[in-house]
């Protein structure tokens, strides 16, 4: 094909070529690797099993004892509900609107890969009201499952053109039926800003429904049923709510094959409790379920295999997410962050080993309660697959480097799964990283020992 070129022709070319690189490297930001495991598949996906029953020994092995479980699960109780009885002190200004100074600096990219113009920013900003900060004090409850925003808008905040799914404005999300306090409004009335027991954030108004004593009294002094399968129909009389893994409703009534629960809906404006039949076999049990290893296996089989969501984007979970909601059937309430995830309960300092002892402490740690934890990442340990540690986790990606690449990028996984420490680490653009999941490993977090002695 070059045959034609002689060494002088040859030099010519070959500085034409630089000059073009050069000339388009620098016209715009390169875009990150990144590329699927469908089409550059890992072996850990390919050899262990996608099942948290294979990972049992003991199924009817109780991994928090009765006793341990009851007082976790009142803690629980009293943290989601302290949002109605003034529960809320740390949901000030600061956290309503830490975005603020970040976007005037730095107005982020869009759905549309364009740079957020400085005027929709702010006019953001200004029908966020932050000046007027609190101007209301009610007490609600969500209806479906919503989205809680950084700022009152559905529009994205991407730190680059690529940046998806990671959307700085999505904080997090909410199952329906949960507590919260309304502190906020926006300028337009149309949003509003609420705190829950973990999180906060901007949502729509009509997503939440004012509450009165009679209904507080009635999740205050039931029992409680929690959903341990993902996705199943509650129906009431005008729509289903899908109840998520996780959520949890009053227990209203019981027969020997089935529980009456209370379901949020809207009358004149207001919330009430819809009675809404489900079998006791249909994938819910009484809060806390029992945390044996067959149970605790069957929560992650129900989650394995679900897309990663960025906050709940799309309805489906990130990392932090999927650890919270596994721990909440069981009666253990966790914060909303990764970072405050692995330090709620003891903690073991790692960051000062190496992979190999890091490993070997792992596999000393127990299962099926214990967290493995990163910088910006979360795991739950599980047990071993051929001597190696195995985790439980719902992540984006792997880093990644071509070999003419400078940049890192990522393999992406984008779902739950069943993984080692080191996944992909036969693949030579993982290598090249130096980045395997082992090297980042930082902690084991063992939220069962948190000693709740938190105000409300």
């Amino acid at each position: 094909m070059f045959a034609f070129l002689n060494k002088k022709n040859f030099f010519c070319f070959s500085g034409i070529l630089l000059f073009v690189f050069i000339f388009t490297a620098c016209g715009a930001p390169k875009p990150k690797i990144q590329y699927s495991v469908d089409v550059a598949p890992i072996k850990d996906l390919q050899v262990i099993p996608q099942n948290g029953l294979y990972f049992i020994k003991e199924p009817s092995k109780r991994i928090i004892s009765e006793k341990r479980q009851i007082q976790l699960s009142e803690f629980y109780k009293r943290k989601v509900l302290s949002v109605w009885h003034d529960g809320v002190g740390h949901f000030d200004r600061d956290y309503a609107f830490w975005p603020a100074s970040v976007m005037k600096k730095n107005p982020g990219y869009g759905e549309n890969y364009r740079i957020h113009r400085k005027e929709w920013v702010k006019s953001l900003l200004d029908n966020a009201n932050a000046d007027e900060f609190p101007n209301l004090n009610w007490s609600a409850v969500v209806i479906n499952r919503v989205d809680l925003r950084a700022l009152p808008t559905h529009r994205p905040r991407f730190s680059r053109p690529d940046g998806f799914p990671f959307d700085t404005l999505q904080n997090s999300s909410l199952w329906p039926g949960t507590p919260v306090q309304v502190l906020h409004e926006s300028r337009d009335k149309r949003w509003l800003f609420v705190a829950a027991s973990y999180a906060g954030g901007w949502l729509l108004r009509r997503e939440v429904l004012p509450v009165d004593s009679a209904f507080k009294q009635v999740i205050e002094n039931s029992q409680w049923v929690v959903v341990k399968k993902d996705r199943i129909p509650l129906k009431t009389d005008n729509y289903t709510v899908m109840g998520r893994t996780g959520m949890t409703l009053p227990l209203l009534d019981f027969g020997n094959d089935e529980f009456v629960i209370g379901v949020p809906v809207s009358r004149n404006g207001k919330a009430v409790w819809q009675r809404v039949v489900i079998e006791k076999n249909a994938g819910v049990s009484l809060f806390p379920d029992e945390m044996t290893e067959k149970n605790a296996a069957e929560i992650l089989d129900y989650m394995v295999g679900e897309p990663y969501g960025w906050g709940g984007l799309f309805g489906h979970r990130d990392c932090s997410a999927t650890i919270r909601d596994y721990f909440a059937v069981f009666g253990i309430w966790l914060p909303r962050n990764s970072s405050k995830q692995i330090i709620w309960g003891k903690t073991d300092d790692l960051s000062g080993y190496s992979a190999d002892k890091k490993v070997e402490l792992v596999k000393k740690a127990e299962p099926w309660k214990t967290l493995v934890g990163m910088d910006g990442h979360i795991m739950l340990y599980v047990g071993d697959y051929e001597g190696e540690p195995v985790v439980f986790h719902n992540l984006w990606g792997l880093a990644v480097k071509g070999i003419f690449f400078k940049e890192t990028g990522r393999l992406v996984i984008g779902e739950a799964v069943f993984t080692t420490l080191e996944p992909g680490k036969e693949r030579g653009d993982v290598k090249r990283s130096e980045r395997l999941l082992i090297d980042r490993v930082n902690a084991l977090g063992f939220p069962a020992e948190h000693p709740q002695k938190e105000s409300f």
